[in-house]
């Protein structure tokens, strides 16, 4: 069963609207949830956008997501940090790299759309963060690639805000999408000179890079059938295609005829399909990651397949941990 739900966010200046910071969500009573017609109302007034509004209007929280287990997890002071082994198809070739996954939920603000640090008074909600960092070598030179991710701890809901980061011997790239009124507002950066500067929306749809963080608040909000979606900015910056809008098709199945985990697979029109296998049961822990299409330039471009595997995860206050003593927790993540 879902419960309707306006909306659960922290703002000192509305008396009508309790204070729940990360710590107030552990205390929270599992099936207290606040759904006052006139909050709406109430929001306008207090430098919301309309885009937010109906973030909060349309949203419902499932009853699980609050469960003492949930929060035991989520809301105990420290990040999840999960290591992949990578095989990393590139320049028609596949490389073996490493992708690290870190989980984390945090105060964001609303209006500015950045981490809340300071106690100025300022529209927030929490949201679960996903920083994504993907290195792999090509031959003699690197790649390193950075993204974020943040989602608010809602069934149904949709991100707020995304960045990319890509790094290589040749130079770097960036890429921001924020939600603005009912679209997304994308900022391009580039080093190559036909992709340049730019700016420009977009379509609020379904985008890729949102999966994981779905996947581990709630699989079931996940669509399928036939759907709209923006593929990963990945995927984008190493085909060098337009960051738009395709057409894929979604669906969940068992993964590898595994009792304990589900695929959900996306099939785009373009040939190109990506799945995710994830524990059926929470935490719902993504184990693999895969992604095929065609890879290379001119003669070699042909079908490859890249492959993320989960090797170890902890939990960690990583941000307090950056003394040479604390090295061996790399190990212990088995880090290349």
């Amino acid at each position: 069963m879902t419960v309707p739900f306006k909306f659960i966010l922290k703002n000192r200046l509305l008396k009508a609207i309790p204070s729940l910071s990360l710590a107030h969500y552990r205390n929270l009573p599992r099936f207290k949830f606040l759904f006052l017609p006139q909050i709406i109302s109430v929001l306008s007034k207090k430098c919301f956008t309309s885009s937010i509004l109906l973030l909060l209007a349309n949203s419902t929280l499932a009853p699980e997501v609050l469960t003492d287990t949930f929060k035991d997890y989520w809301f105990n002071g420290k990040a999840e940090i999960s290591t992949y082994s990578l095989r990393q198809a590139r320049y028609g070739e596949v490389h073996e790299g490493e992708l690290v996954h870190i989980f984390v939920t945090e105060e964001f603000r609303t209006d500015r759309q950045v981490k809340k640090e300071s106690n100025i008074p300022g529209p927030s909600v929490s949201v679960l963060k996903l920083n994504a960092i993907r290195r792999f070598p090509t031959g003699l030179y690197d790649y390193q690639l950075m993204s974020s991710i943040f989602t608010p701890l809602w069934e149904n809901a949709r991100s707020l805000k995304f960045t990319l980061s890509s790094q290589d011997w040749c130079g770097q790239s960036f890429l921001q999408m924020n939600l603005r009124e009912n679209r997304w507002e994308v900022q391009s950066r580039s080093y190559f000179e036909a992709e340049s500067d730019q700016n420009f929306d977009l379509k609020y749809v379904l985008y890729e890079d949102e999966i994981p963080v779905k996947i581990r608040i709630d699989p079931k909000s996940l669509p399928t059938g036939k759907l709209e979606i923006i593929p990963s900015a990945t995927y984008t910056r190493f085909e060098h295609v337009p960051f738009t809008v395709l057409t894929a098709t979604a669906s969940v199945t068992s993964c590898n005829n595994t009792p304990s985990q589900n695929e959900y697979k996306l099939v785009f029109d373009n040939g190109r399909t990506v799945s995710f296998c994830y524990q059926k049961n929470f935490p719902y822990q993504i184990e693999s990651m895969r992604e095929k299409r065609m890879d290379g330039f001119g003669k070699s471009r042909k079908m490859l397949e890249t492959i993320a595997i989960r090797k170890k995860t902890i939990h960690s206050d990583y941000w307090n941990r950056h003394h040479v003593k604390d090295l061996p927790k790399r190990r212990q993540l088995q880090l290349r």
